[in-house]
């Protein structure tokens, strides 16, 4: 039975007029200064409708309609580029008085011009106040803001723009402030939310916008129509959002066009190109939000529609199958109840721009897509996932740790009883907010980077402190005030460069760059420290109860758009070494002072940092642990060596398995093999993308450990596995088809020396390396380092092997190459690189890549080996 359409006629009750018949979005910047405005004209915006699919959901006439279509009223800055303040104008005008403005044009901010207390645009952007008698011409715009004001609105179209900031805090371009609509989005969209974080992206712009729109249709009803962002459709960080659109409106369509190039390797592939020419990374959606008139709504399900209007309505495209033959709900084993029937269809796999375009057109209307069963009706579970639902049977294991908890003592769950997590403390990676001037393949390139901007960052904030006025200088070749530096400069917080803090850091998977390891330059450390603690410029450091050796399981972080993976390190690492990742550490280090009196310990530390997951919006005392504060008289730092494994997890295990012998470290390595069975990633991976792992237990406890131990030692020493008589060797460029053909069978060991004595020879020029790449466009077995040299015999089975979101070879070819960042100059080069430490110590610049892209194929089939040979993937208690 086909549901009644929504009421669309337009209504004007409480005084309030009526709205024009239909309302465009145009691209208006928001407060823009007199001048400006007396240089500037704006057309209206043409709607293509070639590009969306027919709805025939406007009630008017089609005089109605053209005349609505002709209207220049618009509200939204319809692009990320037309939403930061644009100086660009129209051709100017011979004079102020000669301006000429449309009926329905306004120069205005949209969002800080509807609201209760706002008497819309009367002065620039600074504040002072510009009476409409100086400026006449905008005496007509100042009327017509107050008359729309009370204007009751019913259809918006719109692409509002995307933007959540600006991109760097050198732009001196932030977006502008709207008290009034973040309100509203802190009872709505933040209220809702269950995520622990969602401060960076709930005030986003087109948030904003919706929540302006959604406001002004009000009670009565209307239509909301939107070319978006469609991340929104399954972050974490939008639940909240989800959940108020199914709250708030009746019927709720979607388009997902898919296109996030934010994403990478295979991933990527599927998600199609950039849905827009303006080179956009984020996914795109129509959508269409309906909401009727709660006024006419019945108390029951009895259709208040007399039989003309249902008939009108059954005709119309806004008819809804309850269910069609070919939907489905995307069923949930706890579902919500939902006030909105959510119609979702999604455009499909691997396809380019121009054919999702010719989709949408051929599709005519969301009547004939109905009438072909093409949507899926959404069911929303408790935890407001739209599409991609999670699996409720993955809560019945045991969790590696919360983001919303700190280090503290086991919470007490719902049941009243302890919430058991596995380890005490875990981190996000470094997260430095200027990645170009943190890190660098040259140690010395980077130490004369960092000395350039912490030196300028000390003489622009004497100069602020001279002068509160003054303005801090954005040459962005000398200074970055992107991450925290903006705030720490006007907090009058002195930096001092420190050579010694230079450590080698994991960049990117198999990648090591030097980085500037400093709380003060970076924005957080999260709790990087005390898993790899180092001591004060001239401190000696000594564990009293054991060494600094550590390893950690870095895991995919959540709500990030990878395939899950698990990569074990032994040394500092970034944020996006695994994406978003948290790192699980066997253990991590309390800082303590030995006493002179009794020899005990005592601690330490700054209270402040003990949370076991770093959050960004730390305030800027409890962000950075103050050099005075853990300097000693005899430059020694001490530091106690502690488990991060709670002792309640190793008991949980030793009593599930009845096994007295079985240890923390048994238990690190059972984890990390869990992490990496194909099994448990394609079972749960809707779960792991929306929040961090838990654990089950496997009939084979010892197994698993055996399997994990063997993938650590693997990834741990991956410079370490080129030692092989067989698999991948290099060879000289020009001998590359000679050896790709003979080097087999009996004399292939003769072929292997020579290729090695021929490398041997070479020259370090040799070795230089700009851009690596593979000999043949999707010919994989063959690579060139450069002109000179190739490695040749891949295995296939080595590109099995992915994390974070490509191949582990391929990895290797998209970091090691010559990159200069525009905005700094700064180059980063790894021809500079020497490696400092385990198989490859010593080796430099294209040798050492070399040897590491060797190595590192090795190192992949034998992942895949290990991973294959894995136990079967069966649980201890078939209940859990």
């Amino acid at each position: 039975m086909k549901t009644p359409p929504p009421p669309l006629e337009s209504q004007g009750g409480d005084g309030k007029q009526q709205a024009p018949e239909s309302t465009f979005d145009n691209a208006l910047s928001p407060s823009l200064r007199g001048d400006e405005i007396a240089e500037a004209t704006h057309k209206s915006t043409q709607v293509d409708s070639s590009a969306l699919p027919s709805t025939d959901i406007s009630p008017f006439t089609k005089a109605q309609y053209d005349k609505a279509e002709s209207s220049a009223f618009c509200h939204f800055e319809q692009s990320e580029k037309s939403h930061a303040q644009s100086n660009k104008t129209a051709p100017k005008a011979e004079s102020p008085t000669e301006i000429k403005l449309f009926d329905n044009l306004l120069f205005t901010d949209t969002f800080n011009t509807y609201t209760p207390d706002s008497k819309g645009f009367i002065g620039s952007k600074d504040g002072t106040q510009t009476t409409v008698d100086s400026l006449p011409y905008l005496e007509k715009n100042y009327a017509k803001i107050q008359e729309f004001k009370n204007t009751e609105f019913k259809i918006f179209l719109s692409n509002p723009p995307y933007s959540a900031g600006q991109k760097s805090a050198n732009d001196d371009n932030a977006n502008e402030k709207s008290p009034h609509i973040d309100k509203r989005i802190s009872e709505t969209y933040r209220a809702k939310s269950l995520a622990t974080s969602t401060k960076n992206t709930s005030f986003d712009s087109f948030k904003r916008a919706l929540r302006f729109m959604s406001d002004r249709i009000g009670e009565s009803g209307g239509i909301i129509g939107l070319v978006v962002n469609g991340s929104f459709l399954d972050s974490n960080s939008d639940d909240g959002l989800r959940a108020c659109l199914e709250a708030e409106f009746d019927y709720i369509y979607i388009f997902n066009l898919r296109g996030n190039q934010r994403t990478s390797g295979e991933t990527s592939r599927k998600e199609g190109g950039k849905f827009f020419d303006s080179g956009s990374r984020t996914p795109v959606a129509i959508c269409f939000f309906v909401k009727l008139d709660s006024s006419a709504l019945p108390s029951t399900d009895i259709s208040p529609f007399t039989k003309a209007q249902y008939d009108k309505a059954e005709s119309s495209a806004f008819c809804h199958f309850e269910r069609s033959e070919k939907s489905h709900a995307q069923s949930s084993d706890k579902p919500t109840p939902s006030k909105a029937k959510i119609y979702y269809y999604d455009i499909g796999d691997y396809l380019d721009r121009q054919t999702k375009l010719n989709i949408i057109q051929n599709f005519k209307s969301i009547e004939s897509m109905e009438a072909q069963g093409l949507f899926t009706l959404i069911t929303p579970n408790k935890d407001y996932d739209w599409i991609n639902q999670r699996d409720y049977s993955f809560m019945a294991f045991t969790p590696m740790g919360s983001t919303g908890q700190k280090l503290k003592p086991l919470a007490i769950n719902a049941k009243d009883e302890l919430e058991l997590e596995i380890f005490e403390l875990f981190s996000q990676g470094v997260v430095t907010g200027k990645d170009n001037w943190s890190f660098n393949f040259s140690k010395e390139n980077l130490a004369k980077n960092i000395a350039l901007c912490i030196d300028t960052y000390n003489t622009e904030r004497e100069a602020l402190v001279a002068n509160p006025a003054y303005k801090l200088c954005n040459d962005l070749s000398k200074v970055t005030w992107s991450g925290s530096l903006d705030k720490r400069v006007r907090a009058n917080r002195e930096l001092v460069f420190d050579e010694s803090r230079i450590r080698i850091c994991s960049y990117r998977p198999f990648t090591k760059e030097f980085l500037y390891f400093d709380n003060g330059y970076n924005h957080s450390h999260c709790q990087m420290d005390k898993i790899y603690p180092f001591g004060n410029k001239g401190e000696a450091i000594v564990c009293i109860n054991g060494d600094f050796e550590n390893v950690a399981i870095q895991v995919l972080g959540v709500g990030a758009t990878h395939q899950f993976s698990a990569l074990t390190s032994n040394g500092i690492v970034d944020l996006e070494h695994i994406s978003k990742g948290h790192c699980f550490p066997l253990y991590y280090y309390e800082r303590v002072e030995s006493s002179t009196e009794n020899g005990q310990m005592t601690m330490d530390y700054d209270k402040a940092e003990s949370s076991a997951f770093c959050h960004f919006e730390q305030s800027e005392k409890s962000h950075a642990q103050s050099s005075d504060k853990t300097r000693n008289d005899n430059k020694t730092a001490y530091y106690r060596r502690k488990d991060a494994i709670r002792d309640e997890a190793l008991a949980f295990f030793q009593n599930a398995y009845n096994d007295s012998s079985i240890t923390k470290e048994a238990m690190f390595y059972y984890i990390y093999a869990i992490l990496n069975h194909k099994d448990y990633i394609a079972k749960y991976k809707d779960n792991l993308s929306k929040m961090l792992p838990r654990i089950p237990l496997m009939q084979d406890f010892w197994g698993f450990v055996a399997s994990g131990r063997a993938l650590a030692e693997l990834h741990i020493n991956y410079e370490s596995h080129n030692k092989l008589d067989s698999g991948a060797f290099s060879c000289l460029a020009k001998d590359l088809h000679e050896f790709k053909t003979s080097a087999k069978g009996l004399f292939e060991k003769d072929f292997r020396q020579k290729a090695r004595e021929d490398i041997e020879h070479l020259n370090e020029g040799d070795f230089r390396i700009e851009t690596i790449k593979f000999h043949a466009k999707g010919v994989k077995d063959s690579i060139l380092l450069n002109d000179t040299i190739a490695i040749v015999d891949i295995p296939h089975k080595a590109y099995a092997y992915k994390v974070n979101g490509k191949s582990a070879i391929e990895w290797i070819l998209d970091r090691y190459k010559i990159s200069t960042d525009k905005a700094s100059g700064i180059v980063n080069d790894p021809n500079l690189y020497e490696s400092t430490s385990g198989a490859l110590k010593g080796l430099k610049g294209g040798r050492y890549v070399l040897e590491l892209l060797l190595s590192v194929i090795q190192m992949s089939v034998q992942t895949i080996e290990v991973v294959e040979s894995m136990p079967e993937y069966k649980l201890l208690f078939h209940n859990e």
